[in-house]
């Protein structure tokens, strides 16, 4: 195993981080309708009684178990239905739209 230099760690961040931007305007159709870039999330949480951000940390949590299983059991060959890091992308997402939804619930406090 090579170990990665401060420039392939740095390329990875950035890679990511332009793959989060691209996801979230593809996925945006998911949980945005109009002007309201959390519609679906506040909906699901006036549905539930819930607060937004605990809806959005039950959405990130089937990213994050599937993230868990790879790491715990580091299978290789395991059949997956989605690459792992578009797991792990996903959850990045969904920590960008939680900190959306925590600063939403402090100015509406």
């Amino acid at each position: 195993m090579r170990r990665l230099t401060k420039a392939d760690v740095s390329e990875i961040v950035e890679h990511t981080m332009e793959r989060i931007v691209e996801l979230r305007a593809a996925k945006s159709v998911e949980y945005a309708e109009e002007d309201d870039g959390l519609s679906t999330v506040r909906s699901v949480a006036k549905r539930t009684g819930q607060r937004m951000s605990m809806v959005i940390l039950t959405f990130m949590s089937k990213h994050l178990d599937a993230v868990e299983v790879h790491v715990r059991k580091n299978d290789k060959a395991r059949q997956l239905t989605e690459p792992i890091e578009g797991r792990i992308e996903d959850a990045i997402l969904y920590l960008c739209l939680l900190k959306a939804t925590l600063i939403e619930e402090r100015d509406d406090e």
